[in-house]
């Protein structure tokens, strides 16, 4: 058996070591106020003695992040048998939680050998609309190529990925392509050139002529919107984004936000003044926040939904800084349920999306195309759950 052995950079191995050993390290990050550093990849140990000596703020640590993590387990798992965590006490450090939580997300089973048999597999395709560095900061389209990749092992493909962001030339043996993400109309006027099946995940292309697996936006808003009304909540704020295409040519407006005003108009309840529209990241959630807290004042609402996780995340940060309590003054829904929701305080309630199922999906459509030629195009819409937890305890 091949075992991997990971650890964090608490452990405060040498570089010889770590190469005489084959040990994997994890890094925990170093906060200087607004500042965070990767111990030893962009801190070494004596820039952090220098910067202790000359910081005003004392500095704080937390855990590795949750995408690097997993992007590490999920390699050593096609190289390795099994892995053997070595790390701090769980009662003095989060990375041991963090490692449990990916090792269940990952449904942690290693990618099975099959001896010396040399059958040549098929070649599935999958192009990724966000970078590969932009896939770890947003879970949500990692798990949905977790799935898809999961499902073609299963199915004996092997799967060859490209990130849009870079060019790339296509492989010629490719038979099939799954596209995750957003993509203008001239980008998947490119991908039908390859004349392959083409199935698109998390966007809607049936207008387009292309099969395409998308989440039920419409009823999830109508989730969080019903719960809150049903517990006497009628002022209730949303945090949003906007989204434009790789290539730059297309804006693409949030379809949670269009759900959101006409469900709320519907009921009578929308308030112009309670919608605030950035970007999908934790740092936009962190603005937004912060803006609606300066600007309503005493009129901030006691409820808001987040249209992403990553922006509820930044959000829940603002309120702590301004002693805002959550679920106490401020409860909070957000959208996706990534791993991502669990690991802040308090654990986040969120509309669960069934991101590895998407993938999954997608993967059999593509699999049937591929098998029988199957050419007419068709859209799949999967349903979403609201997940209850300690951002909204009080209203349970």
């Amino acid at each position: 058996m091949k075992i991997a052995i990971v650890t964090d950079s608490t452990a405060y191995l040498t570089p010889e070591e770590r190469r005489e050993w084959n040990i994997h390290v994890l890094p925990l990050s170093v906060i200087f106020g607004q500042e965070s550093y990767r111990e030893e990849q962009d801190l070494t140990t004596a820039d952090f003695y220098e910067k202790v000596k000359n910081s005003e703020v004392f500095p704080t640590s937390s855990q590795p992040a949750v995408g690097e993590t997993i992007e590490l387990f999920r390699e050593l798992s096609h190289h390795y048998d099994a892995i053997i965590p070595i790390l701090l006490s769980s009662g003095i450090s989060g990375t041991y939680q963090t490692v449990v939580t990916v090792a269940e997300e990952l449904g942690y089973t290693k990618h099975l050998k099959t001896g010396q048999s040399h059958k040549l597999k098929q070649k599935i395709a999958i192009i990724q609309w966000v970078s590969e560095q932009g896939e770890l900061e947003d879970l949500y389209y990692y798990q949905i190529r977790l799935g898809i990749e999961k499902r073609a092992q299963e199915l004996d493909y092997e799967i060859l990925r490209y990130f849009n962001d870079q060019p790339f030339t296509l492989s010629e043996e490719v038979i099939g392509i799954l596209c995750i993400g957003k993509f203008s109309q001239e980008q998947i006027s490119s991908f039908e050139e390859y004349q392959k099946p083409l199935v698109f995940i998390d966007s809607d292309t049936l207008s387009l002529g292309h099969t395409c697996v998308i989440t039920d936006f419409e009823n999830a808003i109508k989730q969080v919107i019903d719960f809150y009304t049903e517990h006497g909540i009628k002022n209730i704020g949303i945090l949003t984004g906007l989204e434009v295409t790789t290539d730059q040519e297309e804006l693409i407006q949030d379809k949670r936000l269009k759900y959101y005003k006409s469900y709320t108009q519907e009921k009578g309840i929308y308030h112009e003044e309670l919608v605030f529209q950035g970007q999908f990241s934790a740092q936009s959630g962190y603005d937004l926040m912060k803006e609606a807290i300066d600007s309503l004042g005493d009129k901030l609402p006691p409820a808001f939904f987040a249209a992403s996780d990553s922006l509820a995340i930044g959000a829940l940060r603002a309120l702590q800084e301004a002693g805002i309590g959550l679920p106490e003054r401020v409860s909070m829904i957000s959208f996706n349920d990534t791993i991502l929701t669990k690991q802040v305080f308090p654990p986040l309630s969120s509309i669960t999306v069934y991101t590895e199922e998407m993938g999954r999906t997608g993967m059999d459509i593509l699999n049937k195309e591929v098998l029988h030629g199957r050419k007419v195009p068709s859209l799949t819409m999967l349903g979403t759950r609201l997940t209850l937890r300690e951002s909204t305890l009080n209203y349970k």
